[in-house]
């Protein structure tokens, strides 16, 4: 979910959560406050019928006490007012209960506790009922046969509450509407201030997702003149910096690696450090093999690199003898038994026939099979379909040797993958495998003839101590012609 969508619903929500909690509190804070009101408004009128109706029967007019509760009746909002007398005055007075309505729940229990007590009748049009005691005070002792605090009847009125009601419901609705539109205003409100971090947000994912492809011009626009303005600054600061730095390191290896190799869904940042990595493993190599005594141990080394590096199981390493015109196989991987090439002896023979001796490039048949004839690893080996690649070593300008790498359809994405450190590997170390190689061609020039090509005095001096060393310790004879 987007941002701008997040802050959208919240608001939303927010604003309804909030109407709806305030109308539920409002509502009921009228509720309670009206009904309040409404007791007590109620309580004061039954108090002035307790009055009137004491008054009456002070005065001896018992019989205005019922004109006088049928009038209430047309006060507005009054839907009744009656008195319910007491057991004590119906026996006392002989009273003919027909013509008072029976005592309901709300009155038996009025008689029962001797507190007020009121309800709420629902129906078309609600009604508020309250009921309040007729205690017995010290004037009623004249005519009633009663102490002082006992009940002699209860005065009960109904009043409609409907149009209040709606009234209040009106109110409510009227608050809640009006929330609604304080959210709509919050709404647009709060879009507007949000406008520029929601832009500043999608600039800055545009440019890293830029810098994460390695183009870091990208610049964000200043939006506003507070903290996002600042972060916007910031930024530009920032990509300018990468640019100024990683920028410049990618385009400068660019100019040192092959850009066939690099897959467009690569990270150029990822792949300069890939390549950074093989330069930096080649150049450990030329420094270890510096060290080397002689080329036996150059190529022991390539090939441990070639297995345990590069996981090839598959390969083998050819030098170049440019005074004979032929390749002669170095170390060799992966041949099955009885097998000694992966190509035709005429290589042996014929430097020439190796198609990557020839053309001093390299050969894959990956691109076109069959590209070089002399392979011949599919012959020595049947079981599946074999590719090869032959990467040409070059010393001074021409080749001296080559490296063939064998591996299968399912091998050949991976050894794609390395073809470029391949490359690096051999390059870089191409200047100690010459010296090493001159070094060699020296120092076997100087111990043999070269009408006969046998050794002479030279390496029998050299050789002499360690032949005489032999002799001595076998305890055998030894003549010199």
């Amino acid at each position: 979910m987007q941002l701008r969508t997040k802050s959208l619903f919240v608001i939303i929500i927010g604003t309804i959560v909030f109407a709806a909690v305030f109308a539920i509190g409002g509502l009921y804070s009228f509720k309670t406050a009206y009904f309040a009101d409404l007791r007590l408004q109620s309580q004061m009128a039954s108090e002035l019928m307790r009055m009137t109706i004491t008054h009456e029967m002070d005065e001896g007019n018992p019989e205005h006490i019922r004109p006088y509760l049928n009038q209430l009746k047309h006060v507005p909002g009054f839907k009744l007012a009656h008195l319910v007398p007491a057991d004590s005055v119906i026996r006392q007075f002989q009273v003919d209960i027909s013509q008072y309505p029976p005592a309901e729940a709300l009155e038996e229990a009025v008689f029962a506790t001797g507190e007020s007590t009121d309800e709420i009748i629902e129906g078309e049009s609600p009604t508020f009922h309250l009921a309040i005691p007729y205690v017995a005070q010290q004037s009623c002792l004249q005519c009633h046969h009663a102490e002082v605090g006992d009940i002699l009847g209860v005065v009960s009125l109904e009043i409609d509450v409907g149009h209040q009601r709606q009234a209040m419901l009106a109110s409510l609705y009227g608050m809640f509407l009006l929330f609604i539109l304080f959210g709509i205003v919050m709404t647009i409100a709060l879009r507007a201030l949000m406008a520029p971090i929601l832009r500043t947000t999608k600039a800055m994912k545009r440019a890293f997702g830029k810098a994460e492809q390695g183009d870091f011009s990208i610049r964000l626009r200043k939006q506003s003149n507070d903290e996002m303005g600042e972060i916007a600054e910031h930024t530009n600061q920032f990509m300018q910096l990468l640019e100024n730095s990683l920028g410049t390191i990618s385009r400068e290896i660019a100019t040192l690696i092959d850009t066939s190799s690099h897959k467009g869904s690569e990270n150029i940042l990822n792949h300069t450090v890939r390549v950074v990595h093989n330069l930096v493993s080649s150049s450990h190599f030329k420094q270890s093999i510096e060290n080397d005594r002689d080329l036996e141990e150059v190529y022991a080394r390539l090939g441990r690199v070639l297995t345990e590096q590069f996981n090839m199981k598959r390969f083998s390493i050819y030098e170049v003898s440019n005074s004979k015109n032929r390749l002669q196989l170095i170390t060799s991987l992966g041949l099955p038994e009885g097998a000694d090439l992966w190509c035709s002896r005429e290589i042996t023979i014929d430097c020439n026939a190796c198609r990557a001796r020839r053309t001093a490039a390299m050969v894959s048949s990956i691109e076109e099979d069959n590209i070089c004839s002399s392979f011949s690893g599919n012959k020595v080996q049947q079981d599946e379909k074999l590719f090869h690649i032959c990467l040409p070593i070059m010393l001074s300008g021409s080749v001296g040797g080559v490296l063939q790498l064998i591996f299968t359809q399912e091998e050949s994405e991976a050894v794609e993958e390395n073809r470029l450190t391949l490359t690096t590997f051999l390059a870089e170390p191409a200047p100690v495998i010459e010296a090493k190689r001159l070094m060699q061609s020296l120092r076997d020039a100087s111990m043999r003839d070269p009408m006969t090509n046998l050794y002479n005095r030279r390496f029998l001096e050299g050789y002499l101590d360690t032949l005489v060393a032999s002799v001595e310790r076998q305890k055998s004879g030894i003549g010199i012609l």
